[in-house]
């Protein structure tokens, strides 16, 4: 499948490189790395934009603070049948982390617009792990240590195979350290 990954966590250890992708975006299509951001802040404490765009031809561009932080394309892209979205987040061993995420629309290439407020859990998703949904907001980890989260859509195309589609949401993100 396909996964955007947005790693805040600064996991250099301390000679110039990373363990993993470390403050940055990067996408995966079937386990394999498609494109990465490079490293970026993403630890913000504020409410920034972050959209996906994917085009029938593979073409994939990630907004993250409306600035375009990843583009490439997808080897092999022909779509996928039955997909869900999903949003996760964890946060690793004695670490703190808020991450939330709120007004997401998915747009498929059937046009169904798909919009949610976050005013009540989503009909037909699932809601795991510590994720809650309250004040508007689905907040994936609060700020506490060793937590995880996720929200899972239904599938919002019955079945038929997704070529392309654009996500739109808001997202926070911070370390939380109380």
């Amino acid at each position: 499948g396909l996964s955007i990954s947005i790693d805040n966590f600064d996991n250099h250890v301390g000679d110039g490189t990373a363990t993993d992708y470390a403050g940055e975006i990067a996408v995966f299509y079937n386990g394999t790395l498609v494109a990465t951001s490079g490293v970026i802040t993403l630890m913000t404490d504020s409410w920034v934009n972050m959209d996906v765009l994917v085009r029938p031809d593979g073409s994939i561009v990630v907004w993250h603070d409306n600035r375009i932080r990843v583009s490439g394309t997808i080897p092999g892209w022909t779509g996928v049948a039955g997909r869900r979205f999903q949003w996760a987040a964890r946060s690793g061993l004695g670490t703190y982390s808020f991450q939330a995420v709120d007004d997401v629309m998915v747009e498929t290439f059937t046009g169904d617009l798909h919009e949610y407020d976050f005013s009540s859990t989503p009909a037909g998703s699932s809601l795991l792990g510590d994720a809650s949904i309250a004040g508007g907001q689905l907040t994936l980890t609060p700020k506490l240590q060793d937590k995880n989260g996720s929200l899972v859509l239904p599938d919002l195309d019955a079945g038929a195979k997704v070529q392309s589609f654009t996500a739109n949401f808001r997202m926070n993100t911070w370390d939380g350290t109380p």
